[in-house]
């Protein structure tokens, strides 16, 4: 991330008087701000002839040491930049250069919070918890370009697997989207992560209390076997439940023959969180049916074959 640190360039003009000798000043508001992209400096650059009058409309403007430097990524050592007033391209060399020190402000974290959204993340893939960590200085400002993680701690072999997404910056507010899918077993299991917030790759803090809650899903047919005859039918059930219970709306579900000639499959119907299908065929055969999620097979699950037979 890079920040933009204002330089206001104050310029006096003034009219060069023919033949006369410069007498020339400059200065700068403040030696040293902080480099968040607010606090500014004003360079002021004052031009006189030898009796002291203002020359107006020359071709002032400041040269840095370092250009880049006044676009800062985070930085944690103070950086200086030497800034030379030049006229008509050419240094003047009357005035000595002035310098500026950019440094960035000191996370106070009496000041500052580290949190989530909510204690508890349901592993369905959907789900989300924001994960934010607001800095601020002593002066409860905040503070920008900094270089922040959320790492996982290390805890016990994990039926979840967990996503963050990368972290954004706004106003020194640092986010990040935390999303979680079950790995394993269809019942319903918990368990306990936390987050450790690092700064420039230092450990500064906890956030506990992220509850992962795995969905409960189920699979049934109505019937394991059918005539081909087109008529006679099973009907596929799927049943998404989160782990308080409620159900999930709004998943990508499917089912997947392993054969699907001489089978027909109608469209899936959603309501309070079970999805359901017919199966019909007029081809004597066995069908082994797997519910999916966006594709991929439910762990946990397990599939079922429907027999189409005239017996």
């Amino acid at each position: 991330m890079r920040l933009l640190l204002p330089l206001i360039f104050l310029f006096i003009p003034i009219m060069i008087v023919a033949n006369s000798q410069l007498s020339d000043k400059y200065d700068v508001s403040k030696e040293e701000i902080t480099a968040d992209g607010k606090n500014a400096t004003t360079l002021i650059f004052t031009a006189k002839d030898a009796s002291n009058q203002p020359i107006r409309n020359l071709n002032v403007r400041f040269k840095r040491s370092h250009e880049a430097d006044t676009r800062l990524s985070a930085v944690t050592e103070h950086k200086r930049v030497t800034i030379t007033p030049h006229i008509d391209g050419q240094a003047v060399e009357r005035v000595a250069a002035e310098t500026v020190t950019f440094k960035v402000a000191c996370v106070d974290f009496d000041e500052s919070s580290f949190s989530a959204s909510s204690s508890i993340l349901f592993t369905d893939g959907q789900d989300k918890v924001t994960l934010a960590f607001t800095a601020k200085d002593s002066h409860n400002q905040p503070v920008r370009g900094l270089v922040i993680s959320f790492n996982k701690e290390k805890n016990r072999p994990s039926g979840s697997s967990t996503i963050l997404s990368d972290i954004t910056e706004t106003d020194g507010v640092y986010r990040a989207t935390l999303t979680a899918t079950t790995k394993g077993s269809k019942e319903a299991t918990s368990e306990l992560v936390d987050f450790r917030l690092m700064i420039d790759g230092k450990p500064a803090g906890v956030v506990n209390g992220v509850l992962l809650i795995a969905p409960k899903y189920y699979f049934t047919v109505s019937k394991d076997s059918i005539a081909p005859n087109y008529e006679d039918e099973s009907t596929l059930t799927f049943t998404a439940i989160d782990g308080g219970n409620q159900p999930l709306h709004g998943l990508a579900v499917s089912f997947k023959r392993d054969d699907e000639e001489g089978t027909i499959l109608s469209p899936i119907i959603e309501k309070n969180g079970v999805y359901s299908a017919t199966l019909k065929g007029f081809s004597a055969k066995k069908v082994t049916i797997e519910p999916c999620i966006g594709g991929q097979p439910v762990a946990g699950i397990t599939e079922k074959t429907v027999t189409l037979s005239w017996q």
